[in-house]
């Protein structure tokens, strides 16, 4: 029987691709003088992160700011185009979208459950031997993120209340007034994802 590997081990919590913004710098005569964002520009930024590029070995580093909007990074503007770059662009890394560590390790623990009848192989280091598992592992995890991020992560922490009165303490759940609807944990492109790598059967489970 293979051995479990988490799927907190593929999601990279610090600066995930998934759901951090990325971009690409264009160099002219040692000068940055293009930033281009890449696809999708992230999501759940609520606030500008920093853009950092890359200092040339000798010269003026580049600067730029990020703008942000309906949770995605939608502009980069170019403050200084530094000079020394050569011909050889410099790295751009903007920074993740706050709260997304603590996002992305929740969601993996999620992923984690619904796979416990999962099985594939592993090295000896718990890891996927199959690629396609550990990104389907990554990718899940991500979506799970997104999942929250574009609805309410509240649904998942308390579970579908519809109100609570603390005078006697009564809880109602999906009462027949302003029916709540009871929270898919497990987001349905995350389902999707592990379906297609063979990991998950069936639907996503609603309590």
């Amino acid at each position: 029987m293979p051995a479990y590997a988490t799927s907190a081990e593929y999601a990279d919590f610090v600066g995930s691709g998934c759901v951090t913004a990325t971009a690409t710098a264009t160099v002219v005569a040692g000068e940055v003088t293009t930033l281009t964002i890449g696809a999708g520009g992230g999501l759940g930024y609520t606030d500008s992160p920093s853009v950092a590029i890359s200092p040339p070995v000798a010269g003026v580093r580049a600067t730029a700011a990020a703008d942000v909007a309906n949770g995605v990074v939608v502009l980069l503007t170019l403050l200084d185009g530094g000079s020394g770059y050569g011909s050889t662009a410099p790295a751009v890394t903007i920074g993740p979208p706050v709260d997304v560590d603590r996002l992305l390790e929740r969601a993996s623990e999620l992923i984690d459950d619904y796979l416990r009848t999962a099985y594939y192989a592993t090295d000896d280091d718990d890891l996927p031997t199959d690629a396609k598992v550990a990104t389907a592992l990554s990718k899940a995890t991500c979506a799970q993120v997104e999942y929250w991020q574009a609805g309410d992560e509240e649904d998942d922490i308390l579970g579908p209340v519809e109100s609570l009165a603390l005078g006697g303490m009564t809880v109602k759940f999906n009462s027949n007034t302003g029916q709540r609807e009871a929270p898919r944990y497990l987001a349905p492109r995350a389902a999707r994802i592990l379906r297609e790598a063979e990991l998950l059967r069936g639907q996503p489970v609603v309590l």
